[in-house]
This record gives C-alpha cells, structure tokens and sequence, in this order.
C-alpha cells in the first residue's frame, strides 16, 4: 500500500458512517412522528421495512451509547480523583488503610475499563509495616482486545 492510501479509505469510510447515522436518525425522527416502517422505508430508500427497521434500532443504540460513555468517563475521573486524595493520605507511605483504599480504587478503575472481570474480586493484605500482597488470578483478567476480535 502506499503512503496515504489508508487516509483516503478512513476518510471515506467516515463520509460513509456520517451518512448512515444521518440516515439513521432520520429513520427514527419518522418512527416518532407515528410513520410505519414501510413507510420510513420507502421515505429513505430501504428495500423494506426490515432496513428501516434495523435503521431505527441503531439510532436508539447510539442514543443510549453516548451518555453512557459519558457515565463512564465520569466516574473515572472521579476515581482517579479519590486515588490522588489516597495518595496524599498515605497509600505510598506505607499507611493500611490507604493503601488497601487505593488498591480498591484501582480495583474499580480496572474493571470500569474492561481490563478486569467484573465478578472478579482482588484480594488486598496490608500490614502495618507496609507490607501489601495483592492477589489476581489470572482468569479474573478480561482477554486483550486483540484476542476477542481475532
């Protein structure tokens, strides 16, 4: 391939997606004025009502898929404010009780981010001489990206 093609088809790929979403949307502002999915179908262009259909249910998927990236977003930034706070307080002092904090909070943050299993559960043991043993078996690890696509 040479250099810049790769630009040209993600360009167009985009162009592509943009549309299909306008599309999309459309689909679902005639699905909320009362039209059937014939008739959305007809409207937009579709072969029959399963396409509009199917039109409808993306643009509902992407509704509810950006607040909750949003959700998520949040509440990492939340707990990366809490691990600074545990932080401050001691958790690389040596301090139990920070430090066990911390390794929940890290805990959280891992499986928010898909990296850990959520039915999985860290065993953390602090010592009051700083002392911390964490214990993650290997099957409570999510499979790298790479592993679920291939």
């Amino acid at each position: 391939m040479k250099r810049g093609q790769g630009r040209k088809f993600s360009a167009k790929r985009t162009a592509r997606a943009e549309a299909l979403a306008l599309k999309d949307r459309k689909a679902l502002e005639l699905r909320k004025a009362g039209g059937s999915y014939l008739e959305i179908g007809r409207e937009l262009g579709y072969s029959n009502r399963q396409g509009a259909f199917t039109a409808v249910q993306r643009a509902l998927a992407a509704i509810t898929e950006e607040p909750a990236k949003e959700l998520l977003t949040l509440y990492r930034e939340r707990l990366d404010r809490m691990y600074l706070g545990l932080v401050k307080a001691g958790a690389y002092d040596g301090d139990a009780r920070s430090v066990l904090a911390a390794c929940r909070v890290l805990e959280l943050h891992a499986k928010l981010s898909g990296h850990l299993r959520t039915d999985a559960s860290v065993n953390v043991n602090a010592d009051g001489a700083g002392a911390v043993v964490i214990n993650v078996s290997p099957e409570w690890l999510s499979p790298p990206a790479a592993a679920i696509t291939a």
